[in-house]
């Protein structure tokens, strides 16, 4: 474990010794917070933060000596590949090459095995456009990091039951020389996330696999879009059983009921509006099956209120926000066929970069090879449960009609 780690993980520990702390104030009636424990977690705070500027320090300088080792060593210079097709080439013809960076079975992650996609490809293979990804390119994302199997912790506020926006802070109106009362402590909370595996192989001739070029386009064109809609269903609708935590239907949605059974009317459309918690970017999500009624929706005075957009690659609106249409979401009629949401309440943290295991044995009597790929990824809401306004209404980043 190099120090950077090792610093890392002191750094989990200090934060789950705050948490307790605060778990603690909770649990009482009153949440007050002791003298002592308020200087124990200012002094575990303070150690937080030490931690992270030496954590930074020492990253910055690795990446630095990286860069002297890189140019001063003709070996390593030699390790950046012309294609993916040439990477595959040297897979196949050389797979002890020292330019080849190997991943080995690990004890419960036997997917693990192979070779590692070079950064160069690994960003093209993770691309994908708006167009054919909905999700990644309007969430928040958390690069992989030294750790990326790592857990990750995020922090923030809780704001949840009736704590409300300001996570319980309440300000108060006083005279002039009347008694300031305390606002109160700002509670926290975690957010975990840590890269879950997706993993699957494809057969190709072995005419194909001998033709290096036309296979390293054919993977990176069909995987990252294969990749691309599999991230984007877990992101939208996933269990977070092996899988990241989809955000329809979630538990921290505010839900619109429907005012039509088995349809999306205007009404809806207006009432899924008022639920969203103000600031950010929101785009509606809707089930392709829903296409033909959002398209001839019309509001009171009998006009269209979809617009259709003049631009190729952008969305269409509905009174002024993003449409974008998912075959992914729930048919018509059900809940979760139209999801009101701004994504950058949508946290997304990669792991390592793709694998490639190449088995020229399991098909060989076939004439294919056979090509393993595996990624890692994790997606979450940042919100845990809606937050209640003033009004006592429950509203979110995420507004799903049922």
């Amino acid at each position: 474990m190099n120090n950077v780690e090792k610093m890392k993980r002191e750094r989990s520990g200090i934060v789950a010794e705050m948490r307790k702390i605060q778990t603690e104030v909770d649990a009482r009636a009153d949440q007050s917070i002791t003298a002592d424990e308020k200087v124990k977690f200012n002094e575990l705070r303070s150690k937080v933060d030490e931690i992270d500027g030496n954590i930074s320090r020492a990253e910055f300088l690795a990446k630095q000596e990286e860069a002297v080792a890189l140019r001063s060593d003709p070996d390593k210079q030699k390790a950046e590949f012309r294609s993916m097709g040439e990477w595959l080439g040297e897979i196949i013809n050389n797979p002890t090459s020292s330019a080849l960076e190997r991943r080995t079975t690990t004890l419960g992650n036997k997917p693990a095995a192979g070779y590692l996609v070079p950064d160069q490809f690994d960003q093209t293979l993770r691309a994908a456009s708006a167009e054919s990804e909905i999700v990644r390119p309007r969430a928040l994302i958390i690069p992989s990091g030294d750790a990326p199997e790592a857990v990750t912790n995020l922090i923030s506020l809780d704001q949840t039951g009736d704590k409300g926006i300001h996570a319980g802070l309440k300000m108060h109106w006083v005279s002039e020389i009347g008694q300031r009362p305390n606002a109160g402590d700002l509670p926290i909370t975690q957010i975990q996330l840590q890269p879950n595996t997706i993993s699957a192989y494809m057969d190709v001739s072995n005419t194909l696999y001998n033709n290096y070029e036309a296979l390293g386009a054919l993977l990176q064109s069909r995987l990252s879009l294969a990749t691309a809609s599999a991230f984007d269903e877990a992101f939208m609708v996933g269990d977070n059983v092996g899988k990241p935590s989809g955000f329809v239907a979630a538990p921290c949605n505010a839900t619109a009921p429907r005012t039509t059974a088995g349809k999306i009317t205007f009404d809806d459309i207006v009432n899924m509006i008022s639920l969203t918690l103000t600031g950010g970017e929101y785009i509606f999500i809707v089930s392709r099956s829903a296409m033909p009624q959002v398209l001839t929706m019309k509001d009171s005075a009998g006009s269209l209120i979809f617009q259709p957009s003049a631009r190729d690659g952008i969305p269409g609106t509905l009174l002024g926000l993003p449409v974008v249409f998912s075959e992914k979401l729930p048919t018509v009629g059900t809940q979760g066929d139209i999801v009101l949401c701004n994504l950058q309440a949508y946290a997304i943290k990669e792991g390592t970069n793709p694998v490639l295991l190449v088995d020229v044995y399991t098909q060989a009597g076939l004439g294919t090879t056979r090509i393993y790929y595996t990624q890692s990824i994790d997606g979450r809401p940042l919100l845990t449960t809606p937050i209640k306004g003033a009004d006592r209404i429950d509203r979110s980043y995420f507004v799903t009609l049922i």
